[in-house]
C-alpha cells in the first residue's frame, strides 16, 4: 500500500527551486504527517554536487536521470515549470499540486486533507 507523501521537484538550474530546499525544515514541518520528499530532475550526481555546494543535507532525496519534460509529464507538471510539488494520498493519487513557490498554508491542508 502507498505511503501519503509531499514530493518537490526541482533542478539545478531553479532558482526558486534551491531557495525552497533552504526552506525544506519548515516545509516538513508544515507538511506532518506527510513525509517531505525531494526529487531532482537532475541525474543524480549533478543533484548530489547542487545539494553540496548550497550546503544542504537532505536525508531524503532523490534524483531521476530521466528527461526532465519526461518527469514532470510523469507527476502531471506538463511544460517545464519548476519547482513543482505534488501530494500523494495513501491510494498513490494526486490529491494536491502546486506550481511555483509552496507555503506552509498549502502544505497543512494537504497534511489534513491527503493523510486521511
Amino acid at each position: 500500500m502507498p505511503r501519503p507523501a509531499v514530493i518537490l521537484l526541482w533542478a539545478k538550474w531553479c532558482a526558486a527551486c534551491t531557495a525552497e530546499l533552504r526552506r525544506t525544515p519548515q516545509l516538513a514541518d508544515a507538511a506532518r504527517p506527510l513525509p517531505l520528499l525531494t526529487l531532482a530532475i537532475d541525474p543524480p550526481q549533478i543533484a548530489r554536487a547542487a545539494l553540496g555546494a548550497e550546503r544542504l543535507d537532505l536525508h531524503k532525496a532523490f534524483a531521476d536521470d530521466r528527461s526532465p519534460e519526461r518527469v514532470l509529464a510523469d507527476w502531471g507538471g506538463g511544460r517545464i515549470t519548476l519547482p513543482l510539488t505534488v501530494a500523494i494520498n495513501r491510494d498513490g493519487q494526486i490529491c494536491g499540486r502546486k506550481h511555483g513557490l509552496l507555503g506552509t498554508d498549502q502544505l497543512k491542508h494537504w497534511s489534513r486533507t491527503c493523510s486521511r
